[in-house]
Formats: structure tokens, C-alpha cells, sequence
């Protein structure tokens, strides 16, 4: 059959009323539905597991058990499969692509709340708030996919959707490690800064006070002044120190 004559005979069966009309792979609104659930995927388990580097900070931050400071990841990832039960009939009314979007922006402002927790029992209750809100996107993801994605091109985006989820849960426990361990050394530096300046700053009661107080300032003039000092003192403090993650073990 003939390019031409083949195309004219999909114009009129995409014309016919009723039909459903699905997200053909190639088009701009199917790469933009794929990208969009690949990020869906990556943010919800990115934002359960990223607490999982910071336990051992938790545990000395909050003077808990290495125990009970595990509660802040189990209850994250145990209250998704209560909430996955109930998605599924409240997206049928509010609509699965609606249930995601809100899922998705409560799950990140819950995250930003998390870092102002005043105490550790508040943060237990905002980790599962969390856990049961970001439920609705695993919940419905794949049963939005099925109804909007073509099922020629519906394998590729389930696969890029669980894709996400995978690397998210990884990045989610790899980046905040990273980030928790450097901010640590970072702080170290900071609070030992006056140990880099000349000792005369340190001669007297009134001068060590000046010094702690302006400790920042004196931190970027000794930087410029003296680059190579400061990086050796990075290094100590990153060094004498064993890591949060290597301090902390269950007894």
C-alpha cells in the first residue's frame, strides 16, 4: 500500500468521534509525558531515601539510638503502601495526572519542612506525611501511562519511568551523602578557622574573642592572603575526624 493512501486511512480512523487518542512515540507530547514521569520517578524515591546517609547525624544531632533514628527512613517507605490503596480510588475522581502534580509539590514542601523540625518526634510525623503523600505517584503512574502512551511506544516509557525510580533512590542516598559529609568538613573549618590566622590574633582574651566573633571574615581574608594554608587545614580537619558514617555503629 502506498505512503500516501496509508496516511489518508490514519487521518480518518484519528478522525473518528469517540476514539482514543494516545501519545504517539516521536511527538513532542510523548517525549514531554516521558521525560515528565522519569522525573516523577527520580523525585519520589530520591525524597524517600535521601535521609539514609544522614542517620548517623540524626542519632548524635537528636541524642537517639541508632535504632530509632532508622524510624525516619522505615516510616517514609512503609507509609506509601497505605497510601498506594487509597490513590487509586482518589484518582479516579480528582484525576491521576492532578493526584501526581499535588503528590509530587506536597512531597517537596514536607522536605523543606523536614530541615526545620524542631525536635525528633516532629520530624518522625512530617518523614511519614511524606511518605503517605508521595504514595500517589507510584500508585497511579503506570495506570496513567497505560491510558495516555500509545502501547507501541508504551514499553520505552514504563522502562524510563522505573528507570527514574532507581536512579533517584541511588542519587538520593549517594548526593546527600556527599553533600552531608562536605557541609561537616565545611562546618569543622569554620569552627577551627581562628587556628589559621596569625598567632598574634590570639595573644590576648579581647583579640581571641575578636577572632572567633569574625571568624567568616577572617576565613576569606586568610584564603586570599594565604590559599594554600587554608586548603591544608581543609584537608585536617577533613582527616582527623572520622566520617558520621564511620563514627556511628549499632552496639
Amino acid at each position: 500500500m502506498p505512503p500516501s493512501v496509508h496516511a489518508a486511512k490514519t487521518s480518518e480512523t484519528a478522525a473518528i468521534p469517540g476514539q482514543k487518542h494516545y501519545l504517539t512515540r516521536g511527538t513532542g507530547a510523548y517525549r514531554r509525558a516521558s521525560l515528565a514521569l522519569f522525573l516523577s520517578g527520580f523525585s519520589t524515591f530520591s525524597l524517600l531515601y535521601c535521609v539514609q546517609p544522614l542517620l548517623p547525624i540524626f542519632s548524635q544531632q537528636f541524642s537517639v539510638s541508632p535504632a530509632e533514628s532508622s524510624l525516619s527512613l522505615s516510616l517514609s517507605t512503609g507509609f506509601p503502601a497505605v497510601a498506594i490503596v487509597c490513590a487509586a480510588a482518589v484518582s479516579e475522581g480528582l484525576g491521576r495526572r492532578s493526584l501526581m502534580s499535588i503528590s509530587l509539590v506536597g512531597a517537596a514542601l514536607l522536605t523543606i519542612a523536614t530541615a526545620f523540625a524542631p525536635n525528633w518526634h516532629l520530624l518522625l510525623v512530617i518523614r511519614a506525611l511524606q511518605g503517605l503523600v508521595l504514595g500517589g505517584v507510584p500508585a497511579v503512574a503506570m495506570a496513567y501511562l497505560a491510558e495516555e502512551i500509545d502501547p507501541r511506544g508504551l514499553g520505552a516509557t514504563m522502562g524510563l519511568y522505573v528507570g527514574g525510580t532507581a536512579f533517584g533512590g541511588m542519587s538520593g542516598r549517594v548526593l546527600t551523602g556527599i553533600f552531608a559529609e562536605y557541609l561537616t568538613g565545611v562546618r569543622r573549618f569554620f569552627s577551627s578557622a581562628p587556628s589559621v590566622l596569625p598567632p598574634r590574633s590570639a595573644s590576648s582574651p579581647s583579640c581571641r574573642r575578636h577572632a572567633i566573633s569574625s571568624a567568616g571574615r577572617a576565613s576569606i581574608r586568610a584564603f586570599i592572603s594565604r590559599p594554600g594554608s587554608v586548603i591544608s587545614a581543609i584537608r585536617r580537619c577533613l582527616s582527623s575526624s572520622p566520617s558520621p558514617s564511620r563514627r556511628w555503629a549499632p552496639s
